[in-house]
């Protein structure tokens, strides 16, 4: 999840394109809204695709809320690193990918436990997730 987290912070902070900030201001509006909200939508869908009592649709449940946490908080991250050290690494020859595994993942994403702490902690709070989209004890953390 803090892969996927942090190429998304990535791009939301390094590429311009169409609708990027109203995606940022998405990201924020998905983490402000409270875990009772989004309860019953998300178990319909695991239900609808068949994951209400195993370990997947926990995870997918768990991911709903722990990745938006995450991408906001990599945002802020990433926005600090100058774009300068990534431009020097470019320079001498790295692609954008390489410059991205080479100068940013270890500044930021790698050395900092933050994200990945923050994110658990986060989880390990919304334990109302595991009691309704787990019926069975098996399931259940």
């Amino acid at each position: 999840m803090i892969v996927v987290a942090c190429s998304a912070a990535y791009s939301l902070v390094r590429f311009r394109f169409f609708g990027r900030r109203v995606m940022a201001q998405l990201v924020l509006f998905t983490y402000l809204l409270p875990a009772v909200v989004l309860l019953l939508p998300i178990y319909l869908l695991l239900t609808a695709l068949g994951l209400a009592n195993s370990l997947l649709g926990l995870v997918v449940t768990y991911t709903t809320f722990a990745l938006p946490f995450s991408l906001w908080l990599l945002r802020s991250f990433i926005a600090a690193i100058p774009i300068d050290l990534e431009e020097a690494a470019m320079v001498d020859g790295a692609t954008r990918m390489q410059a991205f595994a080479r100068v940013v993942l270890p500044r930021r994403c790698r050395a900092s436990s933050r994200p990945p702490l923050f994110s658990f902690i986060l989880a390990w709070n919304e334990y109302l997730y595991a009691l309704v989209s787990s019926a069975s004890t098996s399931a259940r953390p």
